[in-house]
């Protein structure tokens, strides 16, 4: 046994396994009142009701072995502890750990979810005083955008991000800068992703990266081409040869994704891109990944509601976890908006996901008239 603090009115026991350790490991401490020898009942102390709302039967599990532990140290010693309480068991920390460690840790192990650090992001961790001497630029770019590249007009504006063009200062040649806000989102799964996958023909390549501490800067190829979405409002709908030319890139690009265990979470015609302005369908790039995930969990599920109202699936709506077949429901409302001009399940920007489920569930759709009377019957089935 080995007792940490002063005086037999206040002392702190913890539990050393049989043959020792050179340190404490972390182990569950008691803080003491005056021990005492046999004769008290434990058990007469002991709180009806427990004080801490552990989420989990596991964590209930781990905290009790620990107590049990700790208890059973105290009685081969022959000390009844007496007052047993929730409030006098403490998760003790090792001493050999940094200050900074030990003040990573409790920040970690707060038991109330909305305390713990990294509710607001992995962001706040990586603030932590502990990481100070980490470069979080995972590029190792040690120049400024600004340096490298000059800024120019916008292509394209989303809720934490904003696409713009920009010139290579040296070459003079032409991209695209995707400006990402850390502070509203964390784009290190995105670049992750386009690290891995970009190399793949019909996904846009990740140039470069640069990281100023307030936002990151994702350079990539300028797609001249335009977006999938312009040419089908400016041809109000396609033929279904060209249809179904950029179904089959899309889908093969998909299929690659999702060999890779990677969901995209927003495909959807404003996504899909034009390398240059041949029209043709091997140009097309999937871009945008920050909605993208990679698939880690023991059952495959997804549960963040990322989407875009028009291209979403039912699953994800529903709130019950979903896996990549949600890509596969984009897809299909992909194909159709390219055959019709329009979605298949009109929405509203500020329709609630009740009420787009509720479309969806309906299941009223049109495949006659307009174009449609041009549409074979192996296309609409």
């Amino acid at each position: 046994m080995e007792v940490f603090g002063g005086g037999a009115s206040s002392c702190e026991v913890s539990v050393v396994a049989e043959g020792g350790w050179s340190h404490p490991p972390p182990s569950l401490r008691i803080l003491a009142g005056t021990p005492e020898r046999r004769g008290v009942g434990l058990g007469s102390r002991v709180p009806k009701q427990a004080l801490w709302r552990l989420q989990e039967e596991e964590d209930v599990k781990f905290y009790l072995a620990e107590l049990a532990l700790a208890l059973d140290h105290l009685h081969r010693l022959g000390i009844v502890y007496r007052d047993l309480k929730p409030e006098k068991a403490k998760l003790g920390m090792p001493q050999f750990l940094s200050a900074e460690a030990q003040s990573l840790l409790r920040m970690l192990f707060k038991r109330n979810p909305a305390n713990r650090l990294g509710s607001e992001g992995v962001e706040e961790i990586k603030r932590h005083h502990f990481f100070a001497n980490i470069d979080w630029n995972i590029n190792g770019n040690a120049a400024q955008f600004g340096e490298v590249y000059e800024l120019k007009e916008d292509i394209g504006v989303g809720s934490y991000s904003v696409c713009k063009r920009c010139i290579h200062t040296v070459t003079n040649m032409e991209f695209a800068v995707k400006v990402i806000d850390k502070s509203k989102r964390d784009p290190s799964e995105e670049i992750e992703i386009l690290m891995r996958y970009g190399q793949h023909p019909n996904i846009i390549t990740l140039k470069d990266v640069y990281d100023d501490g307030r936002y990151v800067y994702l350079v990539t190829d300028l797609m001249k081409g335009g977006e999938l979405l312009d040419r089908i409002l400016k041809q109000k709908c396609f033929s279904e040869r060209e249809a179904s030319d950029v179904l089959f890139v899309i889908t093969k690009t998909v299929d690659y994704l999702h060999c890779q265990g990677v969901v995209h979470r927003d495909l959807k015609p404003s996504n899909i891109l034009y390398m240059d302005e041949s029209a043709n369908a091997d140009s097309i790039r999937i871009c945008d990944f920050g909605f993208a995930k990679q698939l880690r969990g023991e059952n495959g599920l997804l549960l963040t509601p990322c989407y875009t109202a028009n291209f979403v699936a039912p699953e994800v709506l529903m709130q019950q976890g979903y896996d990549a077949a949600c890509d596969i429901w984009s897809l299909g409302v992909l194909f159709y908006t390219m055959l019709a001009g329009y979605t298949p399940f009109a929405n509203g920007p500020n329709d609630t996901p009740e009420e787009i489920l509720l479309r969806i569930g309906n299941g009223k759709f049109s495949l006659s008239g307009g174009n449609w009377d041009n549409i074979s019957e192996g296309a609409k089935v």
